[in-house]
């Protein structure tokens, strides 16, 4: 457990903070094995909860890429010199990095003492590879076969007579200086957007009969909702919900929208464009197909998206007044110490940071009557330094205002950043591909969505692991985020999800063989490390880091100083670079409450356990100069952040109270 110098600390962290387990998540479900990780990315659709984290299209230019390189460097977390090439080996893509050493570590270990005693149900690391490619392929043979109104890309397109000539695109540079930030020459383009003297991809009259059919679709969802058993308010579908968002299913709004506006617009233009300046290729590990021909584009998902910025703010308001009187309620002197939290909302409607489950993402502005809101792309960061109050980054929008829009690969980790007053209505289109694409597959591998096989057939059992005690549960993420290595070598994110997967083998081996416990925590050190290098923007790789050097060094306090692989300056610089990279997405109008609140709680626990009181404080103390998070899922944590920030302020005063006596 979580240990104190001074007996009144355990006891008071044991009995009045829950606070000494760690969440760590992984593949997009929490697993209880710590204290509080940055939560999994979650994709855009409720029907998924993982995030993509690769790019099949390659952009025209003079990289040099051989298409039939395997190891594909094309990822999400690294800076890029074009829309989809994101690898930090921009000159030369057709060689991959070599893996780290310790992968070679882990590779062994798992040969050890997962493949060799369960032979018989795995096979050879390649049958098994295989099996869980062909599950995920699967997966997305699904999508590709559901029903749509929305058509596929048309194979003949370029025959047919265009009704409309092509709208005419340019590249966004995301960044200040408009470069790589490890090269003064070498520009960063983040989106392409519709040229803003050109003309719109949507008309104001396919945009008022958009609205219209959105807010029918609403109208009947609400009175089907107050007509059954269940009678709640409409709420989104989204994957993580806040008050003020809605969405409509393009598809569900009728032919005079599917067929009458969008469908034209996928042949003519979306599609085109896709192919016209991120090129065409299918990057999939699958053998079903060696003609490229054989790929097409189409819909994975289409939305309507609303974001109303007056019900964000009503809902943060009812959650401020209920949080101040929490806190007066609990204060033992009936005050609170922490900074009132009853000013005016600042809570704004939008949506957290995630990948989509696509190949490319076209995001359609649709009105201007709003303040805030655009599309926030974590890689923005790339060049911030500031540690001011405000943020000299500001999310993308189309220059060219109402009905154009921008198109980014869907790898790109990005926010519906905060629409502080109106309505901001927005269409996203989310664009794939039928073959199977490296993209996808690690994204599902990551998410978790391959079955473990039986013991003789290799078919899906989704029970056959958990009724298993021999084979623990943590195996099935690290098989699967170490195959999603495989694929895409430079996958920052897959480092973090085998990072969460080593931590929790590593508990799992303490009480038996401490020895391999300790090794194997090392190892998901060194992964979380590869993560915070390929993915320097992703604060939540530098937060789970900081819980595993603080595990790591608990577990090797024996060890002479010299010797120790962790030391208390290591842990305090990685919590710092993630609270920084935090609150510069926090000034830039992301939403990024619930991340925010686990990294600070976790470093003002770190801080305090050393007796600087002062420092956790200052540490917590942000966190309550805005109103708290809507989310009801922030409330334990929050919680905990406020009764940790009023420990600290007791023990301040004491010894204040101390001093003075002493000096009397």
């Amino acid at each position: 457990g979580y240990m104190l110098r001074r007996m009144q600390r355990p006891l008071f962290l044991a009995f009045q903070l829950p606070l000494l387990f760690l969440f760590f998540s992984w593949n997009g479900e929490a697993f209880q094995r710590g204290f509080y990780p940055s939560p999994s990315s979650t994709i855009h659709h409720s029907r998924f909860r993982a995030s993509s984290s690769s790019f099949i299209f390659v952009p025209r230019s003079n990289s040099g890429v051989s298409h039939q390189s395997h190891n594909i460097l094309y990822h999400h977390e690294a800076p890029a010199t074009s829309l989809s090439s994101s690898s930090h080996h921009d000159d030369d893509l057709a060689t991959p990095a070599p893996p780290p050493r310790f992968l070679q570590g882990v590779d062994e270990w798992m040969q050890q003492h997962l493949l060799e005693p369960h032979r018989e149900i795995l096979g050879t690391w390649q049958e098994f590879s295989r099996h869980l490619l062909n599950q995920v392929n699967q997966r997305h043979l699904q999508d590709c076969q559901r029903p749509s109104p929305l058509e596929m890309e048309n194979k003949n397109r370029h025959e047919q007579p265009q009704q409309s000539p092509q709208l005419s695109f340019e590249l966004m540079s995301s960044m200040k200086n408009g470069h790589h930030p490890q090269s003064s020459t070498t520009p960063y383009k983040i989106a392409l957007q519709s040229k803003p003297n050109g003309a719109p991809l949507l008309n104001s009259t396919s945009i008022e009969i958009l609205r219209q059919s959105a807010e029918a679709h609403w109208q009947r969802e609400q009175q089907r909702q107050q007509d059954s058993v269940d009678n709640h308010k409409l709420s989104s579908r989204f994957t993580y919900q806040r008050p003020g968002n809605y969405e409509a299913h393009i598809a569900d709004l009728g032919p005079h929208v599917t067929e009458g506006i969008l469908n034209p617009l996928l042949q003519q233009h979306i599609y085109p464009a896709i192919r016209t300046h991120f090129g065409a290729r299918r990057g999939s590990s699958s053998s079903s197909s060696e003609n490229d021909d054989d790929e097409r584009l189409f819909v994975y998902d289409a939305l309507y998206i609303r974001y109303n910025a007056t019900e964000a703010a009503a809902a943060a308001a009812a959650a401020a007044s209920a949080s101040a009187a929490d806190a007066i309620g609990s204060s033992q002197d009936g005050t609170a110490s922490i900074p009132s939290t009853a000013a005016s909302p600042t809570a704004g409607a939008g949506q957290p940071l995630h990948r989509d489950l696509s190949l490319v993402s076209v995001n359609v502005m649709l009105n201007d009557a709003f303040e805030g809101g655009g599309t926030f792309f974590e890689n923005q960061l790339l060049s911030e330094t500031t540690t001011t109050t405000t943020s000299t980054i500001a999310p993308l929008r189309p220059d060219g205002g109402v009905g154009h829009c921008l198109l980014h690969s869907s790898l790109e980790r990005h926010a519906g950043a905060n629409t502080w007053k109106g309505v901001r209505d927005v269409m996203v289109v989310f664009v794939s591909a039928t073959e199977t694409p490296r993209a996808i597959q690690t994204a599902l591998l990551k998410q978790g969505a391959a079955n473990w096989p039986t013991a003789t057939t290799m078919e899906e059992d989704n029970d056959r692991m958990a009724s298993n005690p021999s084979i623990p549960q943590f195996w099935k993420s690290l098989c699967q985020n170490r195959l999603a290595l495989d694929l895409m070598p430079q996958d920052g994110e897959a480092y973090q999800y085998l990072a969460n997967a080593l931590v929790a083998a590593a508990d799992s081996y303490q009480g038996t063989d401490t020895t391999l416990s300790q090794q194997i925590l090392q190892w998901a050190c060194q992964s979380y490390e590869q993560a915070c290098r390929l993915a320097p923007c992703d604060a939540r790789s530098f937060n789970n880091l900081g819980l595993a050097y603080t595990k790591l060094r608990d577990r090797t306090l024996h060890q002479p100083a010299a010797m120790s692989p962790v030391n208390d300056f290591m842990i305090r610089e990685t919590y710092h670079r993630g609270m920084q990279i935090l609150e510069e997405s926090h000034l830039a109008g992301c939403n990024v409450a619930r991340d925010r609140t686990a990294l600070r709680l976790n470093y003002g626990l770190f801080v305090a356990n050393q007796d600087d009181w002062q420092g956790a404080a200052e540490i917590l103390r942000p966190l309550f100069l805005t109103n708290r998070p809507p989310e009801n899922d922030d409330d334990v944590v929050w919680n905990n952040a406020r009764r940790l920030y009023d420990m600290c302020v007791r023990e301040m005063d004491q010894q204040r109270s101390q001093s003075q006596v002493r000096c009397q």
